[in-house]
C-alpha cells in the first residue's frame, strides 16, 4: 500500500502542479495493456469469482476516464491529467489482491 500512501499524500503537488501525468501514463500503459488484453480475458473465461468480473471492470471504467482526461487535457488544457491517478493504482491494487486471495485459497490471514 506503500505506492497508493505516497500518491495520496503529493496529491495536491501533483494536481496543482504544472506537470503532465502523459510519462505516468505511457510507463504504465504496457502493464495496463497486459491485464486488460490478455489477462482479463483469461480469467473470465475461468469462471472465477464474479468479485473479479467486479474487480477487471472497474479498472476497465477508471482506466477509461484516466485515458479521456488525458486526452481532453492535451486538447483543451483541462482537466489535470493526473486527475484519476489514485482510482487507477487502486483498482489495480484491488485486482492484485483479490488474485493474491484467491491464489492462497482465501487464507487472508497476513492482511
Amino acid at each position: 500500500m506503500g505506492r497508493r500512501s505516497t500518491v495520496r499524500a503529493n496529491i495536491e503537488a501533483l494536481v496543482s502542479g504544472g506537470s503532465s501525468a502523459g510519462p505516468v501514463y505511457d510507463a504504465v500503459l504496457p502493464n495496463l495493456n497486459r491485464i486488460r488484453d490478455a489477462l482479463a480475458p483469461q480469467f473470465l473465461q475461468l469462471g472465477h469469482d464474479p468479485q473479479l468480473v467486479v474487480n477487471l471492470s472497474r479498472l476497465e471504467s477508471v482506466v477509461r476516464v484516466w485515458e479521456g482526461n488525458l486526452r481532453l487535457n492535451q486538447l483543451y488544457g483541462t482537466p489535470s491529467t493526473w486527475q484519476g491517478v489514485v482510482v487507477v493504482v487502486d483498482a489495480v491494487h484491488e485486482v492484485l489482491e483479490y488474485l493474491r486471495r484467491s491464489g492462497s485459497g482465501g487464507n487472508d490471514s497476513a492482511a
